[in-house]
């Protein structure tokens, strides 16, 4: 049979020239101004393109079709994309927002499990990522029989046991296992549609086909057009290397409850360190903590991690004998063992994952005779900056009108925020008047904190008399501890951090 046989066959042959002829554009890229240009880096750039190669007829091809779901594995040892975590194992699978799916198997033993249901895609990044969680279960939250399988169901209505309810909109699972030690063991499980036909899937469609290499090669260009850009410029923090930065500092209110439901806070870390330099990091984390550190190329790659050392956690990385957590960052192995190895990159992206947690200490309130003073005071004694001076008028229960004037740093956590003293009020006392915690509960926190005899001072509430937010509780001790609902004033504090007021962004 020949060229011509089917009347199909010069549609196929075209977009193939098509597909060829645009990704040639992808090469061009790997030589952008903040690309290294070491044999190193060079051959893993054009690596990460032909790794994306083959990822993207899995995405757009192989797996897209939510009748026949399956468990596809979009980053591992030869697929990096979206500055992947050497010690995650990620799935994804295509589902529809109005038919019922079935995932069963075995948790396994990570330390976190994850399944998040995903909504529709924004656009905001190429597949698989540019869309948000709309609905998440972690494992601890996952009933499973005393070996630990389960059964769990994904559908727009209830449905007994485990249970995800799907939005209008949904497209997507995220399956997502983070590891602590090397004696963790995998989940294992499988998903299906409920009620769908049992005949296998039908033959692909011309349509469909040209369809996915128009798909996968804007992918192929796009993955390595935009993402050093989006490394380096997303947020406007990466323009000092070897700073950590609060990942989404001038994100909207919808990213800040995404990170949120996945349980984490991300630092990022713009690394450039030359053959002879090194870079040392070091930080005090509670033992019990679940961290992890991972370095990536320039691309959101992470580093060849099956033969060398490029990513460290909590359980694999001894502390030093004053307690402190150290990590050395070099082109050369220096003899420690918390050692992450460059592979010949001189810069890239380095990200600290803090897992499990996100009820941190947030930020110091102090109150101060003289706001402006009290900025310079600090700042000449700790070197800090601050953001804009802020003006609200604050209701507390009572209730009570007060006129505050207050400003937090740019620098932390812990951030310090300074208020301008009100005689006679709540914040009528000069010195320490809080300690800020971040929570996603603040009702079970302004109960437990009740119930260990640190009972409720006040409350911030709106003008509707609902509550606003925050609550402070005093202790005997006679330390404050203001109850910070993240979900309220989290993305105000990043839109504030990020160069606005202290408000919602748009």
């Amino acid at each position: 049979m020949a060229f011509g046989d089917n009347p199909n066959d010069a549609l196929l042959r075209d977009a193939w020239y098509a597909f060829c002829d645009q990704i040639k554009e992808a090469a061009d890229h790997v030589f952008k101004d903040e690309s290294g240009a070491s044999d190193g880096e060079r051959t893993n750039a054009f690596r990460y393109l032909t790794q994306n190669l083959s990822q993207a007829f899995d995405i757009f091809l192989e797996n897209a079709d939510s009748r026949y779901p399956n468990l596809h594995a979009f980053c591992g040892p030869t697929r990096k994309l979206g500055a992947d975590n050497p010690d995650c194992i990620y799935l994804q699978s295509w589902i529809n927002d109005h038919d019922t799916y079935k995932i069963s198997g075995n948790r396994g033993t990570a330390r976190m499990f994850n399944v998040a249901v995903q909504g529709a895609w924004t656009g905001s990044l190429q597949e698989p990522f540019g869309d948000r969680p709309v609905a998440n279960l972690f494992g601890d939250e996952l009933e499973t029989d005393w070996d630990g399988n389960f059964e769990l169901w994904i559908s727009p209505e209830p449905h007994e046991g485990n249970w995800i309810q799907s939005q209008p909109g949904t497209r997507k699972i995220f399956y997502r296992q983070y590891f602590d030690t090397w004696d963790e063991i995998p989940a294992n499980y499988r998903i299906e549609r409920i009620g769908g036909n049992e005949e296998p899937p039908p033959a692909i469609e011309p349509a469909a086909l040209v369809d996915s290499f128009e798909r996968a090669a804007l992918f192929v260009v796009e993955t390595t057009k935009t993402w050093p850009d989006t490394l380096w410029t997303r947020h406007g923090m990466y323009d000092t290397p070897n700073v950590f930065r609060r990942y989404g500092q001038e994100s909207d209110k919808a990213h800040e409850a995404a990170d949120s439901r996945r349980g984490r806070v991300i630092e990022t870390l713009r690394w450039e360190i030359h053959p002879d330099e090194a870079l040392v990091i070091e930080f005090d984390a509670d033992p019990k903590q679940f961290w992890q550190l991972s370095g990536c190329s320039v691309f959101g790659a992470s580093l060849e991690f099956r033969y060398r050392q490029v990513n460290l956690t909590s359980g694999n990385s001894p502390r030093d004998p004053d307690g402190r957590n150290r990590v050395i960052v070099s082109h050369d192995d220096p003899g420690f063992a918390n050692w992450m190895d460059l592979q010949g990159h001189t810069r890239g992206w380095m990200l600290f994952r803090n897992m499990l947690t996100r009820e941190t200490p947030f930020h110091i309130g102090s109150i101060v005779d003289n706001l402006e003073r009290g900025m310079d005071e600090m700042s000449q004694a700790f070197g800090l900056t601050w953001g804009r001076v802020q003006r609200r008028t604050l209701t507390f229960e009572g209730p009570l009108e007060l006129e505050c004037c207050y400003a937090y740093s740019l620098d932390g956590p812990p951030y310090m925020e300074l208020i301008e003293q009100r005689p006679g009020t709540h914040f009528g006392q000069l010195g320490l008047h809080h300690i800020g915690m971040w929570t996603e509960n603040p009702a079970a926190e302004s109960e437990r904190l009740d119930a260990i005899g640190w009972p409720r001072e006040t409350v911030i509430i709106t003008p509707e008399g609902t509550w606003g937010g925050a609550l402070f509780h005093t202790g005997t001790c006679g330390i404050r501890v203001e109850v910070v609902d993240i979900a309220r004033s989290g993305p105000r504090l990043c839109h504030y951090l990020g160069g606005g007021d202290y408000s919602l962004p748009g």
